[in-house]
């Protein structure tokens, strides 16, 4: 029951990795429809792409919360807390992507920056990369 998930601390732990699968998915979904809208992009280039663009090729990431006192430690690192706002995401790049599906995805992620309006670009939250890079290993396939 949901009492017992609280209880146990499972409640938080679900939520968040269910958010997490969230961005991933919302990600994969949005790169989709810009490369099919694409006319940058020729059709077996498309072609190669969809297959991969899936929730498995894209990139982990975590979200780092701003203390609620409003101090910042600058000897240590920032920890994902989960008390107070939400101050930014930060994604582990893949060490197994290659560098050619990496440039195209940077040229998609360009295309959805443009496609967005004033309002939604001032609702984005920060992403920043990480210099670890994620342990998550390779999909099958």
């Amino acid at each position: 029951s949901r009492f017992k998930r609280k209880s146990k601390g499972l409640h938080e732990k679900t939520i968040t990795t269910c958010r997490r699968r969230q961005r991933l998915h919302n990600k994969a979904t949005a790169r989709k429809r810009v490369m099919q809208l694409s006319a940058g992009l020729d059709q077996p280039t498309k072609d190669k792409l969809l297959p991969v663009l899936t929730a498995d090729y894209m990139s982990s990431d975590e979200s780092i919360y701003d203390s609620n006192s409003g101090e910042s430690d600058s000897d240590n690192p920032p920890v994902p807390l989960r008390t107070g706002r939400k101050k930014k995401l930060q994604y582990h790049e893949l060490a197994w992507r290659s560098g050619e599906f990496d440039s195209y995805i940077k040229s998609i992620d360009r295309k959805i920056e443009r496609r967005r309006s004033p309002r939604g670009q001032r609702m984005l939250i920060p992403v920043v990369c990480d210099s670890l890079m994620s342990v998550r290993p390779p999909p099958d396939g």
